[in-house]
């Protein structure tokens, strides 16, 4: 069978040259220490929420994040000088590449399960005993090692230790894997804090080998060593210009009928409490309704020169820290905060920390609305002339090609289409799981200009529907029936997330 892979979501960009450095600049430099180490100084993630005019149900979010905060994540290749700017050879630049250019069909397909979890800590591991282990690796699966450091690590802190030495996987396994069995994603369950050094050599190989690594992964308890599995990496994030992202790691524990397959969480949520943010509720900070379209698209991108000498290297590394909107580019919005004083229902509402990935996993049915221009509404006339193959549970996909060709110019919220209330009545009496469009929102068209009763949105909410706004090429979708992937940020108390959205087209 061929799965036809494909991602329905933007990449953002920083405005400007001064909402980005990358790569840092010379005077952009963050100090280490036996007090604040790298890690202690990467380790940042705060939200800061605000209401626009004031308007109770117009709630936005300023996401501001370190490299590797102590949650399951990814890495590519630029992290540091080192790796960024030797004398890499012609035929070997294409690994030099951000979150928002990795190939699609390398982060979605078959992964190998690799248990070495008996293994003592801090214990050699040889690459004979490797391929033991491994035997039953296709080529260009995605491997995930089973490392069981994470459980050691803590039980090790409740007789006070503060790091734990692990299993390393040397570089030459590294480089066999990479060579033999063209691997291109390398995820551990280890919590890299003891023996790092050793853990950077095999690393370095990854980056060279434009192998994308994920840290911190969890629960591998799960799935059986020595097994085959289909897995999403779950990248949360597309902006040019960042090396790393929070990652939703899930897998289906069967290779075939992939949409009858449960859906298992193989990651660990940021960490910072829902309670933390809905205290505030309704927040201090406002900001004007007319900078709505520039709010949307806020993205700032810091880097700065850190010295690794902490780890026994002598060349600087660097960290990226990146603040943006909730809502930039391809996003999810939830049922979560009240609305207008209305609550939501408690067995609707959404935590985006601990969703049960089955609700972001499924069949989908694609709509194509093109009838529906700039300024215009999709309405349930339509939907009965162009969606009459949507089945209850269904993932609805609907295009109307309106972020494709509007989304960068500064103004595009005037002209984005919107949705009749019976349209959305209609796909809630249709029972559907979630709607992704194209569109910049799913109230009724055209754009308001000021804040309104979110009606259609609390229809959607009130029966625990989420929506992804602003998707993108949907024009490639050739299938009418097809499966989907969604990952937004596992971060608890947002109402909204920047998210992937992958989609799954099966030929046999």
């Amino acid at each position: 069978m061929l799965r036809r892979k494909i991602d329905l979501s933007i990449r953002v960009t920083a405005k400007n040259y001064y909402q980005r450095t990358f790569p840092p600049r010379f005077p952009d430099f963050e100090i280490t220490g036996p007090e604040r180490g790298r890690v202690v100084m990467q380790n940042t993630c705060r939200l800061e929420p605000y209401h626009l005019d004031g308007h109770p149900d117009e709630v936005y979010m300023d996401i501001i994040m370190g490299h590797s905060t102590p949650h399951t994540h990814v890495d590519v290749f630029m992290h540091d000088w080192y790796t960024m700017f030797e004398d890499i050879p012609r035929e070997s630049r294409w690994v030099q590449r951000d979150v928002s250019q990795l190939p699609t069909q390398e982060i979605i397909g078959e992964a190998s399960i690799i248990d070495i979890s008996d293994v003592p800590a801090g214990s050699p591991i040889s690459l004979g005993f490797f391929k033991s282990r491994a035997q039953h690796i296709q080529r260009g699966d995605m491997v995930f090692v089973k490392t069981g450091h994470a459980q050691r690590y803590e039980e090790a802190k409740k007789t006070g230790k503060t790091h734990l030495d692990l299993s390393v996987i040397t570089p030459e396994i590294v480089e066999w894997l990479a060579d033999e069995k063209k691997m291109r994603v390398y995820g551990h369950d280890a919590v890299i804090n003891g023996n790092f050094k050793y853990w950077m050599k095999s690393e370095q190989v990854c980056y060279r080998k434009g192998v994308l690594m994920i840290d911190r992964m969890a629960h591998l308890d799960r799935v059986e060593g020595g097994t085959r599995v289909f897995a999403n990496v779950g990248i949360c994030l597309k902006m040019a210009d960042v090396d790393d992202s929070p990652a939703r790691v899930t897998v289906l524990l069967g290779l075939d009928n992939l949409a009858e397959q449960k859906a298992v969480d193989l990651y660990d949520p940021v960490l910072i409490s829902a309670s933390e943010v809905e205290s505030g509720y309704p927040f201090e900070r406002s900001e004007p309704f007319e900078l709505k379209g520039d709010v949307m698209k806020r993205l700032r991108i810091k880097n700065f020169h850190v010295p690794m000498a902490e780890y026994d290297m002598e060349e600087d590394g660097w960290c990226g820290f990146k603040a943006f909107s909730n809502h930039v580019g391809t996003h999810i919005v939830i049922p979560s905060l009240p609305m207008a004083g209305r609550e939501i229902p408690a067995d609707k509402r959404w935590n985006l920390s601990c969703a049960d990935s089955n609700k972001l996993f499924g069949s989908t049915c694609v709509v194509n609305a093109w009838a529906v221009g700039p300024r215009q509404n999709v309405t349930a006339k339509i939907l009965e002339k162009y969606a009459s193959h949507i089945r209850a549970g269904d993932i609805v996909v609907l295009r109307t090609g309106f972020t494709d060709d509007y989304y960068l110019r500064e103004d595009f919220l005037t002209y984005t289409p919107g949705f009749a209330k019976d349209a959305v009545q209609w796909l809630i009496d249709k029972g559907i799981k979630m709607l992704v469009t194209d569109t910049a929102s799913i109230e009724p068209a055209p754009y308001a200009g000021s804040p309104v009763a979110k009606e259609n949105t609390w229809a959607l909410f009130s029966n625990g529907i989420p929506a992804v706004l602003c998707a993108a090429d949907m024009w490639r979708l050739q299938h009418p029936r097809s499966l989907a992937f969604v990952s937004p940020m596992a971060l608890a108390g947002l109402n909204a997330s920047p998210c992937r959205v992958l989609i799954i087209e099966e030929y046999k």
